[in-house]
């Protein structure tokens, strides 16, 4: 599976690294950066983080989509965050997961379920 994690934050990449070993997981620092490697790489599943150093993460999804690039997306919230989570939701993420669903493996078995679904 290719992942493409758009997140500043180091630890978050190496968290879904030891996720999924073995798979090729990219990451992006910046939502332009994950936007830019969305169109050039085809991925498996798109992981997005609400905040990021250029933007909030939703508006970098509905770019990504309007752009083309279909395949699933998932935005990443803190918990408390309902209003961050619905704008993911609308501009298109498949699915939202809360950053401490990281710890339960809850993130590994969605992505697994996004991936594999018809």
């Amino acid at each position: 599976m290719r992942i493409l994690l758009v997140d500043n934050r180091a630890l978050s990449h190496g968290l879904v690294v030891d996720m999924f070993p073995g798979h090729h997981v990219e990451w992006a620092n910046t939502g332009t950066d994950g936007v830019d490697r969305a169109l050039l790489n085809p991925y498996d599943v798109v992981l997005v983080d609400h905040s990021l150093p250029d933007g909030e993460g939703a508006d970098y999804v509905a770019e990504m989509r309007a752009l083309g690039v279909r395949v699933p997306m998932v935005g990443m919230v803190s918990a408390g965050k309902e209003s961050a989570a619905e704008a993911f939701l609308e501009a298109g993420a498949d699915d939202v997961c809360h950053t401490d669903q990281f710890a339960t493996g809850e993130v590994e078995a969605l992505l697994l379920t996004l991936v594999v679904a018809p």
